[in-house]
């Protein structure tokens, strides 16, 4: 290893090299004059430990002397006395240097005139020449900026590096001071750290900016000044050091910023947002003083990263960002908590109130609509709100609690705030217990099928029916998909259910037709998970081949949010799914953002008008307005339509006013098991018909 450009075996001075290796050193570099010296040679001491190979370095104090130039740098010299045998008393001179790539170098001559009394003054002058022009040679390699000054500030000497600095030659710089060659107030700046160094008697280390006069080069040094002493103490200058730190200084921001800050967003990430919040409960001086943590999750983000790719999911999430960034206040701190979801520390606020207005308004600005890459989004979101001191002051709580409430917002239709409740935590339990039996659910069985008749109004004849899924929990009874469709989708189990779906309504249509009841068909929902599965396909070609079910009598239900996302892919799955011979409906038509253009390209036979415009229609213009527009659409395109939540008969005259003829709701029925269903096709109800 050499650590440096110089050739130190041409060096005529013994020279050693060493590095830090635990409590001790290892020895790196060993040149020819050492190995004249110690009588070894080098290739037995590469490699090795400093104090096996020399244990008396300890006894002569030179080892302690590597380990605080080592720790702390600069140049430092040692003389240790020795004997060579029991009666010969020798003394070497060690000058001691940390190099920059972490080395530390040791030039030690035998000091000893004894052995040579009698030198001739020439070449006495002649040696002090060599070691004059070695010394200077060292300096010189040395990467850091070296200077030495009186105790007036003149300049006596400084390395090439140095030279740099000022653009002047060491002959131009000596005798002169720092006010020759900087402003006035970085020549003070440089004076008084000069006097710190001297009135302390010690060496005095800190951090400057240096900007270079040749190259206009500009960077952080951390600088080091040491007073020099004559040999009876008195001081009579200052030694420096400057070392440039720029790199290691821009590595540890770096490194900062990896620690506390999401690369996506530029946002802060759970660990600052953790200890902002730690801090701010620390400082909480009264409890009259309210403070809010968020938790915002995204709605369905899943769904379209799922769909349109990770490249627009994070597009997405940096909109988000700033959107959220617009509303929240300036003493307020907004992270990326993990994936699609965000956490919002509000410090103090009047009261719970505020805190419930600020949701609000991340609500309305995410609703509003924008495009990527030609696709329009509508961003939904729930927040779970949680107010200290009220619920906690404990960080990890707040936090935890907050998660809660956002997951009932969830429960309850998502795009919504709440703020949490002690019963929100018995219901989170409850949450992870469903989650542990839902696992197993598939395995055991323990799901059935409910169905909805599809009803023409004007016959009252049955038309079909909506396959709707239901959880027979062994304990709990019959659970409803509200209460585990979302557990489903994040746990990633909703695809094994839709198998289960899918093989099982197929078996009952293909045996009801077998028993000859009156029914032309049965729709079944497709979650976007499902959509976005590459072996759905090969699903439902495997179902119909085991069940002998016909395709004309299976109709598969999309959202028109799935159909108007990715139109290239939906149009591509949709018609592999049309030509397999099954029926394709889009269902909840009229919340999304649908184009007429666009719907005549996908191979759909049937809209289904959403439940919320159906219900107030009759009182409700604009909700008028929406059904009647999808009436002629669906006309104008040769499409059935079907009404979703027909409750009440004026609901029901207003859809035949208008020209719809096919329903669904409670008016008729509610979605009942399979056995009630077959009765219902063989004997009718009569209630409601």
């Amino acid at each position: 290893m050499q650590p440096y450009s110089l050739d130190i075996d041409s060096l005529p001075i013994n020279v050693a090299i060493y590095e830090k290796d635990g409590d001790d050193f290892i020895i790196r570099g060993f040149n020819k004059s050492a190995e004249v010296t110690e009588k070894i040679h080098r290739n037995k001491l590469l490699g090795q430990k400093l104090t096996e190979c020399f244990p008396a370095v300890k006894k002569f104090g030179l080892f302690d002397l590597l380990l605080r130039v080592e720790s702390s740098g600069g140049i430092k010299v040692l003389d240790t006395n020795f004997y060579e045998d029991k009666h010969v008393r020798r003394w070497r001179r060690n000058t001691v240097i940390k190099l920059s790539n972490g080395t530390v170098t040791v030039f030690y001559e035998d000091r000893t005139l004894g052995k040579k009394p009698k030198i001739r003054g020439l070449k006495l002058k002649k040696q002090l020449l060599t070691q004059k022009n070695f010394l200077k040679t060292i300096i010189n390699v040395i990467p850091d900026l070296l200077w030495l000054k009186d105790t007036d500030g003149k300049y006596l000497a400084c390395n090439t590096k140095f030279e740099r600095l000022y653009g002047a030659k060491e002959s131009e710089i000596i005798g002169k001071d720092d006010f020759d060659f900087v402003d006035l107030e970085s020549a003070n700046f440089f004076r008084n750290k000069d006097r710190n160094a001297l009135e302390a008697e010690e060496a005095h280390i800190y951090e400057e900016i240096l900007t270079f006069t040749d190259s206009d080069y500009e960077g952080l040094f951390e600088t080091i000044k040491t007073p020099m002493k004559d040999g009876k103490g008195n001081v009579i200058g200052v030694l420096g050091i400057a070392r440039d730190i720029s790199e290691r200084k821009a590595r540890e921001e770096q490194l900062r910023i990896y620690g506390n800050y999401d690369m996506l967003t530029g946002l802060a990430n759970r660990t600052l947002f953790m200890d902002r919040l730690s801090h701010l409960m620390t400082l909480r001086k009264s409890d009259s003083q309210y403070s809010a943590v968020l938790f915002i999750d995204l709605d369905n983000f899943k769904e379209i990263n799922d769909t349109f790719g990770h490249s627009t999911g994070d597009n997405i999430l940096k909109i988000v960002s700033k959107c959220l960034q617009n509303v929240i206040r300036k003493e307020d701190t907004l992270s990326r908590h993990g994936g699609d979801e965000f956490t919002i520390l509000l410090e103090n606020i009047n009261m719970p109130l505020d805190a419930a207005k600020i949701a609000q308004n991340i609500l309305d600005t995410l609703n509003t609509p924008f495009t990527i890459e030609d696709h329009q989004f509508c961003i939904t979101a729930s927040i779970g709100i949680t107010i200290s001191p009220d619920d906690s002051c404990d960080p990890e709580t707040l936090v935890r609690f907050a998660d809660i409430a956002m997951y009932k917002v969830k429960d309850n239709g998502r795009n919504s705030y709440a703020f949490y409740t002690r019963d929100l935590s018995k219901q989170a339990h409850e949450r992870v217990l469903l989650e542990h039996d839902l696992r197993n659910a598939v395995i055991n069985h323990e799901f059935v099928l409910y169905y909805q008749p599809q009803i023409n109004i004007l016959n009252k004849k049955v038309i079909g029916a909506e396959t709707l899924l239901r959880w027979n929990h062994p304990e709990k009874g019959i659970i409803m998909p509200l209460q585990f469709i979302s557990i489903a989708e994040s746990s990633g189990q909703i695809i094994d259910m839709g198998k289960w779906v899918i093989r099982q309504a197929m078996e009952d249509m293909s045996k009801w037709r077998e028993d000859k009841l009156d029914i032309e068909m049965v729709s079944i929902n497709l979650s976007t998970k499902q959509l976005n599965d590459k072996a759905l396909i090969g699903t439902i070609k495997a179902s119909l081949k085991a069940t002998g079910c016909h395709p004309a009598w299976i109709e598969f239900e999309v959202t028109e949010g799935y159909a108007m996302s990715d139109q290239q892919a939906a149009t591509s799955l949709l018609d592999e799914i049309y030509d397999l011979g099954c029926k394709i409906s889009i269902n909840n038509f009229g919340t999304g953002y649908s184009s007429l253009a666009y719907l005549k390209r996908l191979p759909i036979q049937k809209i289904k008008i959403d439940q919320s415009f159906v219900q107030d229609a009759p009182t409700n213009h604009n909700n008028e307005v929406v059904v009647s527009a999808t009436i002629l659409i669906a006309q104008s395109m040769s499409l059935d339509i079907v009404a979703e939540g027909v409750e009440t008969t004026p609901q029901q005259e207003f859809l035949l006013k208008h020209g719809c003829i096919f329903a669904q709701g409670f008016l008729y029925t509610e979605a009942i098991p399979k056995k009630e269903f077959e009765a219902y096709l063989k004997f009718g109800l009569t209630q409601g018909l």
